[in-house]
């Protein structure tokens, strides 16, 4: 079992959503890779999106999936997708013995 606190968390939730496109969601993406480069490895990185203006920003979101499907962002949820996220967050939390 692992001890953590807030200044030590096992597990970091980033929630970003607009409600428009444009150059908001390429900073979403400079966000993430942001976290990703200063948290520690052994870290659960989870991020929670809208959803729905990543449509208009394919490339964007196809970035994000790649860095997911790479291991560095454990899972992305959208809105649409909160009982699952719940459900993964209580599993999470055995798992790191939370």
């Amino acid at each position: 079992m692992r001890f953590r606190n807030r200044h030590k968390p096992a597990i970091l939730i980033e929630a970003k959503g607009y409600g428009a496109t444009g150059s908001k969601m390429t900073d979403v993406l400079g966000d993430v890779k942001t976290i990703i480069a200063t948290k520690r490895p052994d870290v659960a990185f989870i991020l929670i999106t809208d959803g729905i203006t990543w449509m208009r920003r394919l490339n964007d979101l196809r970035n994000l999936i790649r860095l997911q499907n790479d291991g560095k962002i454990l899972r992305i949820y959208t809105t649409k997708m909160a009982a699952q996220f719940q459900n993964d967050l209580r599993q999470l939390k055995k798992e790191y013995g939370l």
